[in-house]
């Protein structure tokens, strides 16, 4: 009886962390602004294209509109995202877990 009363706690206690560590949609555009900024900065150095070209309010359009692209669905302990672009048929999905994300596709 004392060790499923402890197994128990130690539920309680590991759903409530990831409960209060779940990450928010902000947390999420945190995230798509840093990846996003990474990959242009990879994309724009050294390049003499369109790409290399880009200034700083283009670069910023860029990562507002890459966050306009998910959706959250929310289950409290655990979060998965989405995007909702129609020109994707097989879109990105992100697992966000212990405000940390993780790319599922």
């Amino acid at each position: 009886m004392k060790g499923i009363a402890i197994f128990l706690i130690l539920i309680i206690i590991i759903g409530g962390v990831m409960f209060f560590s779940n990450p928010t949609k902000e947390d999420f555009d945190v995230f798509m602004e840093k990846k996003a900024s990474r990959n242009i900065a990879k994309y724009t150095s050294g390049s003499s294209g369109r790409i290399g070209e880009l200034t700083g309010d283009d670069k910023t359009t860029v990562i507002s509109y890459n966050k306009t692209l998910f959706t959250r669905e929310n289950y409290y302990v655990v979060s998965i995202y989405n995007s909702k672009s129609p020109t994707q048929t097989d879109g990105e999905q992100y697992l966000g877990l212990f405000k940390f994300f993780i790319i599922m596709k």
